[in-house]
């Protein structure tokens, strides 16, 4: 009956009628302990696992190696590895299945040491390994990494009669997988005799791990094409990784047409890598499509929508879908959203998230670092030093962003002291490291600094320069007006320069007025990108500024015939927990959530400030703005026209919000673009006129405004 009971699936009934046994005092035979005891492992129950064994050692039960070995599974399938071994310790004779049984217990609890051990120990007590051996024992060394071992495993496996059956084939691919062992698994691979889709999915799988996408996506093809092997729904999900590390949308929707005709369209695994594949691929309309289909979403599916967001120009979106969440957010979903907080300078946005951070108990290195970049970003970087104090374990990538954020608000010096403190603690310095602290030096202009540092990073550390170092160094000559330099280390560097290199150059032309070599740089750029809407407007603002404007108006319509559009400039400020969006030109329809008559206002104390502007010495530079607003003629339009620059309608709206007139909290803008000369300088005055301290990120640095100075000693 209790023997039925377990055989048809019913192990607690099984319990059960023991029980009544025990009260009638029936003794059981050994044919109904073994059929309990395999209850017990059915029920994972440990309890009354130990319970019955406990009784046959009180009986005297005579046991034998069967009835032993499904003692030791039980108590492995319960999870109490101590009473599988105690039980494996205390038989008399340990048969090859025995032996096996708690290998693989081993293995299978992430115990691969030990199960190796007991590998070497029952081969020196003479018992040869079987396929199920040889299987476990492959698995501990793939937990653990142990590749000696593992490749001793597959010689013993090379020289036994054993048949290399599917499983432990499985299991060697898996090993050297598992150990990196890139060439040796593709060995193994090519030599089975059936690949199937398991091998096929994990092979495919070490490929996107390793970074090596191409040729996932070659074994993926090979896979459906030649061997006509279906693909399930971890190898679709896998092959969209590989899909994904390319950057290649087209190829990423061709994938997805392929397993929505196999069905797999519906699969959640599926969808939140199909989610992940759009996102990154930077199309995140498609990957909304799917997040939108998906009727179940887990946090995985959230998140990577949230990131997707952030990550390509829609911040406001990410951190409204994240206070939509219905389920409880993990340490990426919070990551993901400080990163679109920062983005958008939403400061008190993100100390709420650090809040509920804090309540889940999520604090690690890594959230650390992300709180401590959003805080600077977000203008803080007094939350962002306290962080970062508080810190229980530094490391490179915590002190890098310190040490960037220092550099952003222009502290030089706080940004260098973290960088001692690096080599007085033992923290190794990465090629990031030495990025900051080179940008900390050429936003200061500092040459020889720049020049000294670059050097000790041979000769003091060892380290090759990156092409980022030389970039840094080609900056800072850029800004000292050493172009002639700069563009010589354009030209020589060991590196090949691309449009980044010659935007620096072009940056540095632009701030002194070499035309010249800024053409030469302009055109480079326009050759290496041709979308980049930049060294158009840059060029054609450095002809305007020499009277060119013939030539200005030459490269504005190179511009236009060749479909490059410049974004629309757009300053956030965050008011009362509320961010408010602004776009340059202060025209109603382009203000999204104010209404004609608040625009009115904002337009109306700009105007107001122009005149105690120009008191205090402010010259609007007019040059360029027909470029920028068509139609306006007249000195008078154009100087009106300088004041909607989309940062200075923000400033003017957080001034006309603020409640308490004596409230000492600086104004923060985020501004899309660089700012330009004209806005930098008046908002340097505004900073005095209004008694107010100012701070705007553009997209180089941040700009501490304060009593008619700025932090970047206008550097930037």
């Amino acid at each position: 009956m209790i023997a039925a009971c377990v055989r048809e699936g019913r192990p607690l009934q099984a319990l059960e009628l023991w029980g009544e046994m025990e009260e009638r005092g029936i003794v059981a035979d050994k044919f109904i302990v073994t059929s309990l005891v395999a209850a017990c492992t059915k029920l994972q129950a440990l309890e009354e696992g130990r319970r019955l064994h406990e009784h046959l050692i009180i009986t005297g039960f005579r046991t034998d190696i069967p009835l032993e070995t499904a003692l030791l599974q039980m108590y492995a399938k319960c999870g109490s590895l101590d009473d599988a071994k105690r039980v494996f310790e205390g038989m008399e004779i340990k048969d090859l299945f025995a032996w096996s049984s708690i290998i693989a217990a081993y293995a299978r609890a992430g115990r691969g040491e030990m199960a190796v051990v007991l590998y070497r120990r029952m081969i020196a007590e003479g018992v040869e390994p079987n396929v199920v051996t040889f299987a476990c024992a492959l698995g501990g060394c793939a937990s653990v990494a142990g590749l000696a071992d593992g490749r001793a495993i597959h010689q013993r496996i090379l020289a036994s009669k054993v048949p290399q059956d599917d499983v432990l084939q499985d299991s060697l691919l898996n090993m050297y997988l598992k150990c990196d062992e890139m060439v040796e698994a593709r060995k193994v691979f090519e030599g089975m005799k059936a690949r199937n889709v398991r091998s096929y999915t994990a092979m495919i799988s070490a490929y996107v791990q390793a970074g090596e996408h191409a040729e996932a996506l070659e074994l993926f093809s090979r896979m459906s094409k030649v061997e006509a092997i279906e693909p399930n729904a971890y190898t679709f999900a896998t092959i969209l990784g590989a899909v994904e590390g390319l950057g290649n949308l087209e190829k990423g929707r061709k994938v997805h047409r392929h397993l929505a005709s196999r069905g797999f369209d519906t699969n959640v695994v599926v969808q939140n890598a199909l989610v992940t594949m759009y996102g990154k691929c930077g199309s995140p309309v498609e990957a909304r499509k799917v997040f939108d289909s998906m009727t179940a979403r887990n946090v995985i599916s959230w998140t990577s929508m949230i990131a997707a967001y952030a990550q390509h120009g829609n911040p406001q979106e990410a951190l409204n879908l994240f206070k939509r969440m219905d389920v409880e957010p993990s340490g990426v979903s919070f990551s993901s959203a400080l990163n679109a907080c920062a983005l958008l300078g939403a400061l008190d946005e993100g100390r709420e998230i650090h809040h509920r951070v804090v309540e889940a108990n999520l604090a690690s290195p890594q959230m650390e670092t992300s709180l401590l970049s959003m805080y600077a970003r977000c203008g803080s970087l007094d939350d962002a030093r306290r962080v970062f104090n508080r810190m229980k374990t530094r490391d490179a990538f915590s002190c890098n962003a310190m040490i960037a954020a220092f550099t952003q608000h222009g502290r030089k010096k706080q940004a260098l002291r973290i960088y001692r403190k690096m080599e007085q603690e033992g923290i190794p310095a990465d090629g990031i490291t030495f990025v900051s602290v080179l940008v900390a030096c050429s936003h200061t202009s500092l040459v020889a600094d720049c020049r000294d540092f670059l050097q000790s990073l041979v000769m003091d550390h060892g380290v090759v320069p990156l092409v980022e170092h030389y970039l840094c160094m080609v900056d800072v000559l850029g800004r000292s007006g050493r172009l002639g330099d700069a563009e010589e280390l354009v030209e020589t560097m060991p590196y090949q320069a691309d449009a980044v290199a010659w935007m620096t150059l072009l940056s540095g032309c632009k701030r002194h007025g070499d035309l010249d070599r800024g053409e030469r740089a302009a055109r480079k750029v326009f050759e290496l990108a041709p979308a980049e809407t930049l060294p158009y407007v840059f060029l054609s603002n450095m002809y305007a500024a020499a009277k060119r404007f013939d030539d200005a108006r030459r490269v504005r319509k190179e511009m236009e015939e060749r479909g490059v559009t410049r974004p629309v400039a757009v300053s956030y400020i965050e008011i009362d927990n509320e961010l408010h969006m602004f776009t340059s030109g202060g025209r109603d329809e382009q203000q999204e959530g104010h209404d004609g008559r608040t625009m009115e206002r904002v337009r109306s104390l700009l105007v107001e400030l122009l005149e105690p502007m120009k008191q205090a010495g402010y010259v609007p530079d007019t040059r360029e703005v027909y470029l920028e607003q068509q139609g306006v003629t007249s000195e008078e339009e154009k100087q009106r026209s300088l004041c909607f620059h989309s940062e200075r309608l923000a400033i003017a709206y957080g001034l006309i919000a603020a409640k308490d007139p004596d409230d000492s909290r600086p104004l923060r803008v985020v501004n899309s673009h660089r700012v330009c000369s004209g806005c930098h300088s008046a908002i340097k005055l505004l900073s005095d006129i209004t008694e107010k301290r100012i701070f705007v990120r553009d997209g180089s640095r941040f700009h501490h405004f304060e009593k008619g100075a700025c932090s970047c000693g206008d550097h930037w």
